[in-house]
């Protein structure tokens, strides 16, 4: 924008800029407002501007977009390949975000003076049943997940992974720390699975399988505990883990929770824990691709219609030498793909 305007021209289009300061609190303002403003004439959303501007003390513009007839809206939320390697986002994954709280028939905090030894506690409970969601190797024991994660990449797919030349400045370049699964000294992966160690190719094609095209589940931490520097006696009356899952095409929020609640109830029975279990989504994000970014339909990631092509023109046109392939998918969640 500030290009164009050092031209001395003005814009040829109308443009609204959107910018969400709450994206990691996951919580659905922006996108209630898009679908205001989508749903918005543009003769309403002027005449509201009018009375906003009239009532302001100082006059000034407060506003009144609509996206009624938007031709194309482009998400900033993706990444480049490397610092110096443009790429534009075709596709993303979904997020689904879940809790698992395990709570005392009566949640109040105990003393492990006074209770330690003759309560049965929730923390060892809770954390049995976190485990059984995860192999020993840390990789998810869902079907629903599992089946996914181990299907091998289909022709199309690795056709398309295999033209992403990925640049030596990025990290997928550098030899794998142990902690990436699949690299030298870690637990061994699923076949085709396993990240870029060595700069092999292939490496390339199975890491970018499993951050492109693949679920993954990851938990982020336990509310009740005690979280502050210091030594503590307290034994919680309620536990509350969060968990989010990066879901993939064909893999909905509704499977993925109905699989998880049943094998957390499963497992507490077998546990027979006393404490209330209880299992709550928050998120639900839908994979995303744009029209046309189907690697199955051969072809590998590209732009699906004119405002993708037309992004790829101003990237080949702008940076030298051109990327190649311009387009690529993101193992990251956007809230509003969807509307």
């Amino acid at each position: 924008m500030r290009a164009f305007n050092q031209t001395g021209r003005g814009l040829p289009c109308n443009l609204n800029l959107l910018v969400d300061f709450l994206e990691e609190a996951h919580l659905p303002i922006l996108s209630r407002r898009v679908m205001q403003l989508a749903a918005a004439p543009p003769s309403a959303a002027r005449r509201s501007a009018r009375r906003r501007k009239a009532a302001a003390p100082d006059g000034g513009a407060t506003g009144g977009a609509s996206m009624a007839g938007t031709n194309l809206a482009v998400v900033c939320a993706s990444h480049w390949l490397s610092p110096a390697r443009p790429a534009l986002v075709v596709g993303f994954r979904g997020l689904a975000a879940f809790t698992v709280r395990l709570a005392a028939s009566t949640p109040v905090d105990l003393h492990s003076g006074t209770h330690g030894g003759a309560a049965r506690e929730g923390f060892p409970d809770l954390l049995r049943l976190l485990a059984s969601i995860f192999a020993e190797d840390g990789s998810c024991v869902l079907p629903c997940v599992r089946s996914r994660v181990e299907r091998p990449p289909s022709a199309a797919e690795r056709k398309a992974l295999e033209g992403v030349a990925l640049p030596g400045e990025s990290y997928a370049d550098a030899p794998a720390p142990r902690w990436m699964v699949g690299a030298p000294g870690s637990a061994p992966a699923d076949e085709g699975s396993a990240p870029r160690a060595e700069g092999d190719g292939e490496d390339t094609v199975a890491g970018l399988a499993r951050l492109w095209l693949r679920p993954s589940l990851s938990l982020h931490g336990i509310e009740g505990d005690w979280g502050e520097p210091g030594v503590t006696t307290v034994l919680p009356g309620a536990l509350t883990a969060k968990l989010s899952v990066r879901l993939v095409p064909g893999l909905s929020a509704d499977e993925m929770e109905r699989e998880l609640r049943a094998h957390l109830e499963a497992e507490a029975a077998a546990l027979r824990t006393p404490h209330e279990l209880s299992v709550a989504r928050h998120t639900a994000w839908d994979p995303w691709r744009a029209g046309g970014a189907d690697l199955d339909s051969g072809g590998g990631p590209r732009g699906g219609g004119g405002g993708e092509e037309a992004a790829a023109r101003a990237l080949q046109r702008v940076f030298a030498p051109p990327p190649s392939p311009p387009f690529v998918l993101s193992g990251h969640a956007a809230s509003l793909t969807p509307y």
